[in-house]
């Protein structure tokens, strides 16, 4: 995507906002999206954010949903401009109040500060999960009228999981362990499922979640976004977790009635870590990273030991040991490593 200047980026906000801005600042952690942090001459602090042509639609998404989870009591950036008429610009992009904070990846939380933080992310996740969409999968339809595209859970689930199959190549994902996650992938069609779909962030980790001290401020980076399985939105604490079960206990604490404690819900947990590692595999493979850099193949194979021990048999809470202890957690992902959720993408 070709880099905008700064000179532009400023007549833009400019025009969008009616005021001047006195600063402009790129954010290396952009991805796929061009970030700019402005400083307006009214005080007020702002992010621009450019996404790639061709997704107006999943802008004007993600601007729908900002709103929906703010008013629920999520704290996400309040929308200024969401302009995707590409009258001034050739691609979409959204304007959005600055909120307090660092990433919580980054903050030098203490254990009780942690556990404190994942409390509070189980808290803004049961209000977001309390926003019921009906269909499965990527939105379609528009503001007030969303709905997932897919008509089960397993449909969408087993479309996008053979979708991330066929994009590795076989010297990224041994045919050995590709077999068994396609035979997963079949088999889950008789597992019970969610009746209805939640508004699913798809993408949240701790580099999406802002904090001060250890005190949540914001939740961002809803451009993953899907009608799906409330568990999906657990799945990537747990994989990029030093400590999975205080995690997920942590989580669990401040959730409440958790969907966790459903039936199936330790397999379609292991289910939707494995869409995740499949999805970080292709960034390794197609950054030429080395394998271990955020231990795909790792995790992808702890997600089949637990499904493998799971199938026939039901089991709670999920989060359990799976009869193997799971590898040891790497460093949270850095980098914009592309869609966690269960819609991919290229970034």
């Amino acid at each position: 995507m070709e880099r905008l200047s700064h000179a532009l980026v400023r007549a833009l906000a400019e025009r969008a906002l009616g005021t001047a801005v006195t600063r402009v600042a790129d954010d290396a952690l952009g991805g796929s999206n061009a970030v700019f942090f402005l400083d307006l001459r009214d005080g007020e602090r702002c992010i621009l954010r450019v996404s790639p042509p061709g997704q107006a639609d999943l802008v004007a998404q993600e601007a729908w949903a900002l709103g929906a989870a703010g008013r629920v009591g999520v704290p996400t950036p309040a929308v200024l401009v969401a302009d995707t008429s590409l009258r001034h610009l050739d691609r979409p992009y959204l304007l959005l109040r600055r909120l307090p904070g660092v990433p919580a990846f980054r903050a030098p939380l203490t254990p009780e500060g942690r556990a404190d933080v994942l409390a509070q992310l189980g808290r803004h996740l049961a209000r977001l999960h309390g926003l019921a969409l009906d269909g499965f999968g990527p939105l379609r339809g528009g503001a007030g009228a969303y709905a997932g595209a897919a008509s089960s859970w397993w449909d969408h689930i087993r479309a996008e999981g053979s979708h991330r199959l066929a994009r590795l190549p076989g010297t990224a994902l041994p045919p050995t362990l590709a077999h068994r996650v396609a035979r997963h992938l079949d088999a889950a069609a008789a597992w019970q499922a969610p009746d209805r779909a939640a508004l699913v962030h798809g993408d949240f980790q701790l580099k999406n979640v802002l904090v001060q001290g250890a005190r949540v401020t914001g939740i961002l980076d809803f451009e993953n976004l899907l009608a799906g399985d409330p568990l999906l939105d657990f799945a990537p604490l747990r994989y990029w977790s030093r400590d999975p079960a205080r995690t997920m206990a942590a989580l669990r604490r401040g959730y409440g009635r958790s969907p966790l404690a459903d039936p199936d819900a330790g397999r379609r947990l292991a289910l939707c870590e494995l869409l995740l590692a499949l999805e970080i595999r292709w960034w390794e493979d197609h950054l030429r990273l080395p394998a271990t850099r955020h231990g795909a193949l790792a995790h992808l194979a702890r997600s089949l030991r637990s499904l493998d021990a799971l199938t026939g048999r039901r089991t709670t809470p999920a989060g359990a040991d799976t009869r193997r202890a799971a590898p040891s957690r790497r460093e949270p992902c850095r980098e914009r490593s592309g869609r966690s959720s269960g819609r991919s993408t290229s970034k």
